[in-house]
């Protein structure tokens, strides 16, 4: 008797364990450090750990153990342009009177230590961008019209590169940076080597983003369609319908697409467009506002915001944020709560370390770095 109600019960307890919710299984969370911030502070490198703060006045270089390791201090005559791994970064000097040299901008490129690396005497004055590593500078004039944009794309050993544009939104790098996409708004994405050489050509999109080396990235349209290319070729396309994109990530080593909306994520199988799993926010009025996959395809962030905006009175406005973390396989569920005072929209921002278990958590006015245990 006593060892068939021992059995029975041993059944009904493994009964409960699988029914439960997968949330906290596995790994738990754990705060490590912070650093305060301003609004205005734009912040690089988090892939690579060569973290950077780009504040009104300085640039501040981020140790190993999250704290500031240097500063380089500048005044309102000095502009920076930082690359987005943080392993690079321009300082542009605006000419005097005295300049023997040049009548237009100079821009020498660092690295991360700090150590000047090559310059530009006969800068074309825009909206510069520094490539992923630290070869190639580009500087982007124009205003709305046809073919009204230029490129002028800077190498240490080569002639300046004029390349022509119809229209100009943003541009990002691949992560090896021999490759970059241009947003040129209605005209479509354009896809460019670093020596200005088109290579291909896409439909306008909503958001787009590289996978992990190489070329390969996902396309988001307008109407909800999620298509995978290789340059050239189209590898998937699935309908998604959804048009409240937030975020999207590409992983070709996992064949994993992570893609969030205003209050959900969903992970799809990038190889068939099978969704593999999807979770609301589950928080009210939570909306999804980032998102990262960790470099060994295990954890997947998310930025929660429980914003309520501008419109709402001052004591109820943004004050809430959560990282939300999961398994690869959506089994497993921590987060980690975060208040402030200042409202930023699509914040909390996350991304995670190249160690697999750190992510870096951004709101307005702090930086959180939370490691998986």
């Amino acid at each position: 008797m006593i060892k068939d109600k021992v059995v029975k019960y041993s059944i009904l307890i493994l009964i409960a364990l699988i029914m439960l919710p997968a949330t906290g299984l596995g790994f738990r969370l754990r705060e490590v450090a912070s650093l305060p911030l301003e609004k205005a502070d734009r912040i690089y490198g988090q892939k690579t750990d060569n973290i950077i703060i780009e504040k009104e006045d300085r640039l501040q270089f981020l140790n190993r153990r999250h704290k500031v390791r240097s500063e380089v201090k500048f005044d309102s005559t000095i502009s920076v342009a930082v690359g987005e791994n943080g392993l690079f970064y321009g300082l542009v000097y605006q000419p005097t009177n005295g300049d023997s040299i040049s009548l237009s901008p100079t821009m020498t490129i660092y690295n991360n230590r700090e150590i000047p690396l090559w310059s530009v005497y006969d800068l074309v004055e825009g909206d510069y961008y520094v490539g992923l590593s630290g070869d190639i500078i580009i500087s982007v004039i124009g205003k709305v019209g046809w073919f009204s944009h230029k490129m002028y794309i800077y190498h240490p050993d080569k002639p300046v590169i004029l390349v022509e544009v119809e229209s100009f939104e943003s541009l990002q790098f691949n992560e090896d940076g021999d490759y970059f996409l241009v947003d040129a708004g209605p005209k479509g994405m354009k896809l460019y080597n670093t020596n200005g050489e088109l290579i291909h050509e896409y439909d306008p999109q909503k958001m787009t983003a590289f996978s992990e080396g190489g070329i390969e990235l996902v396309a988001y349209d307008y109407k909800g369609f999620a298509r995978i290319y290789d340059g050239d070729r189209r590898k998937m396309e699935v309908n998604m319908q959804q048009l409240s994109i937030r975020d999207i990530v590409l992983h070709k080593a996992a064949k994993i697409l992570a893609i969030i909306y205003d209050f959900k994520i969903d992970v799809v199988d990038s190889d068939n467009g099978k969704i593999l799993w999807e979770y609301a926010s589950g928080k009210d009025g939570g909306l999804y506002v980032s998102l990262d996959i960790s470099p060994n395809n295990e954890f997947i962030a998310c930025g929660i915001d429980i914003s309520k905006g501008k419109s709402s009175i001052k004591e109820n406005r943004h004050t809430q944020g959560f990282l939300f973390v999961y398994d690869l396989n959506g089994q497993s569920l921590q987060e980690v709560e975060f208040t402030y005072d200042v409202y930023s929209k699509g914040l909390p921002d996350v991304r995670f370390l190249p160690d697999n278990r750190t992510i870096v958590v951004r709101n307005a006015e702090s930086l959180h770095f939370v490691e998986i245990l």
